[in-house]
């Protein structure tokens, strides 16, 4: 999930692209993008997939639990920490799930 949602924003630059080519890079990372990406970082407008942000995921209780397995989720609980409150209490949460030295949530912010 975490790789597909990178890759969409790094291939298309923008939250909104067309839904074909969202299928075609769910296909190359090699999930199911129906039951593990829509509706979960994402929604579908006509033909259009639209990226949710971290704001959008928290309105939608669709932000699990940080973990590596579900990077993705990390990095938007942080950013939406950040957001709303601040930096000190982001790297808080991440010392509380045992995340702070994670080689995998520091690439994952750096691609952000």
């Amino acid at each position: 999930m975490t790789e597909w949602f990178i890759l969409a924003w790094d291939a298309f630059g923008a939250p909104r692209f067309p839904v074909d080519e969202g299928l075609k890079l769910a296909r190359v990372v090699g999930i199911d993008f129906d039951t593990a990406i829509k509706n979960e970082i994402c929604g579908l407008k006509g033909d259009d997939v639209n990226l949710w942000d971290s704001t959008e995921r928290q309105k939608k209780a669709e932000i699990g639990a940080g973990s590596e397995d579900r990077l993705i989720d990390t990095l938007h609980r942080l950013a939406f920490l950040v957001r709303t409150r601040n930096v000190g209490v982001a790297k808080a949460q991440l010392d509380a799930w045992g995340m702070l030295d994670s080689p995998a949530v520091k690439m994952g912010l750096a691609t952000c």
